[in-house]
C-alpha cells in the first residue's frame, strides 16, 4: 500500500513538473525586450526604408549597424526606427544588427 501511494505522489509531481515546464509559457519563456518589427527576417527590399522596432524602457540608446558597418544611434527607445537607403547598398544579402544594453538582434534582408 505505502509502495501505491509513493507511485502516486511521484505520478503527480511528474504531471505537474511537465504541465509547468510545456504548457504554461509565462513561467517558462521570459519576455522579449528587443524587437525588430520591420521589415521581417529575408524580406526583399529596395529604395528608402524606416527600419522599425520596439524596446524596453530600461533601455537608453538603441543603436544598429548594416553589416560591419560602424554602429550608429537609432531614434526612440520604445519604439525605435531609422531610414536605410537601400540604394547605396549592393543588391545582395545583408545583415541589420540591433543593439541595447548587452542585447543584440540580427535580421537579413535581401536589397532588390
Amino acid at each position: 500500500m505505502a509502495l501505491r501511494n509513493y507511485l502516486i505522489i511521484i505520478i503527480i509531481i511528474l504531471a505537474l513538473v511537465y504541465y509547468f515546464f510545456f504548457f504554461n509559457t509565462k513561467v517558462a519563456l521570459p519576455l522579449d525586450d528587443l524587437k525588430i518589427t520591420y521589415p521581417s527576417d529575408l524580406q526583399e527590399v529596395s529604395g528608402i526604408i524606416t527600419v522599425r522596432g520596439e524596446a524596453s524602457d530600461k533601455y537608453d540608446k538603441i543603436y544598429y549597424r548594416i553589416d560591419l558597418d560602424d554602429w550608429k544611434e537609432a531614434n526612440g527607445i520604445s519604439k525605435w526606427s531609422f531610414i536605410l537607403d537601400t540604394t547605396k547598398l549592393s543588391k545582395d544579402l545583408h545583415v541589420i544588427y540591433i543593439k541595447a544594453g548587452e542585447k543584440t538582434k540580427a535580421l537579413r534582408i535581401i536589397i532588390d
